[in-house]
């Protein structure tokens, strides 16, 4: 167990002593959270890669974000108490440190380490859901979006491309790239892009 804390620098982000962690391993199609489950660990991801999305009311799937090593997984179940919103999926064999959320809370809402870890993954999340969600309201600006991140010339074209997952964010149909390419060929957007 020791090896995978110190692997994955995991007693580095805590002020915090003595922290019972303990080392848990998911394989691919797994799930390391559920909707409308509770998340009673907090997931520190030291190997592997998962997938983060939910199920609307239709049963339609929504991409939320895609994480490797190394990611937090449970911060916002933390900040509300355990109610996890989401699914959590093993997308390869997946090693991650857990601690206990409940036994310890008071010492981490006093750990000046972790609340910062915490901070800089609730909002790096955030961060990606609003860039590709909110910044991009037609399809259009969708299409421009994911090629100015998920493009291979892009310097942070790696870490989108993990973020978005397979870009299912990015059209409704399969019928409509077509348009959005040409309306941006003959606004000379993609010149700009590549």
């Amino acid at each position: 167990m020791e090896y995978w804390l110190q692997k994955g620098h995991i007693r580095e982000n805590f002020d915090t002593e003595n922290l019972p962690f303990s080392v848990c391993r998911f394989e691919k199609g797994e799930y390391l959270t559920r909707q409308d489950g509770r998340l009673a660990e907090l997931l520190f991801l030291i190997e592997g890669e998962v997938q983060i999305y939910g199920i609307r009311e239709d049963g339609s799937v929504t991409p939320v974000n895609r994480h490797e090593a190394p990611a937090l997984l449970g911060d916002a179940e933390f900040v509300m108490g355990g109610a996890s919103s989401l699914f959590t999926e093993a997308r390869t064999t997946v090693i991650c440190a857990a601690l206990p959320m409940e036994p310890y809370r008071a010492e981490l809402d006093r750990d000046v380490k972790f609340l910062h870890l915490l901070l800089r993954s609730y909002a790096g999340k955030f961060h990606t859901m609003a860039t590709l969600e909110a910044s991009a309201k037609t399809i259009e600006e969708r299409v421009l979006l994911y090629m100015r991140h998920a493009s291979a010339r892009h310097p942070e074209a790696r870490r989108h491309r993990r973020r978005a997952g397979n870009g299912h964010y990015l059209l409704p149909h399969q019928r409509q790239p077509a348009q959005p390419l040409c309306t941006a060929c003959a606004g000379a957007y993609l010149r700009l892009l590549l």
